[in-house]
């Protein structure tokens, strides 16, 4: 948990001095993937950069540069790779579709998020530890 919390300064440090900054690298902007409804609604998923991304939403840039890596159509359920594979029903992969576009936690999860405190000791979190 250190070493996460040490992380996140270190990119919090970095964003405050220099801006947010990126590359043409491979992993020079934050990636994500877009889940995608019929409706045209819309979600996106950090799956590289998530330190970043997570620094920009604490610091509450309003936009960040972006790199969308994967699509997902909720209504191209069928053609899904791990459906095709039978690694999931398309009930299964429409259920976990929804969960994470709705942003609900499984209930595993929920379970221990109950327990957390939400409140921080009242101390800065940029200068704390």
């Amino acid at each position: 948990m250190r070493d996460a919390a040490t992380r996140l300064l270190g990119v919090l440090h970095s964003i405050e001095a220099y801006g947010f900054r990126r590359t043409d690298d491979d992993d020079g902007d934050v990636g994500v993937a877009v889940l995608l409804k019929g409706d045209g609604s819309w979600r996106w998923i950090v799956y590289g950069g998530q330190h970043r991304a997570s620094v920009a939403a604490a610091l509450e840039l309003g936009s960040i540069p972006i790199r969308v890596h994967q699509v997902v159509m909720r209504e191209q359920v069928q053609c899904w790779p791990n459906v095709l594979n039978g690694t999931y029903t398309v009930s299964a992969a429409l259920a976990v579709f929804d969960r994470v576009f709705s942003g609900d936690l499984p209930a595993s999860a929920a379970r221990w998020w109950d327990d957390v405190d939400p409140v921080v000791s009242g101390e800065d979190w940029r200068t704390a530890g």
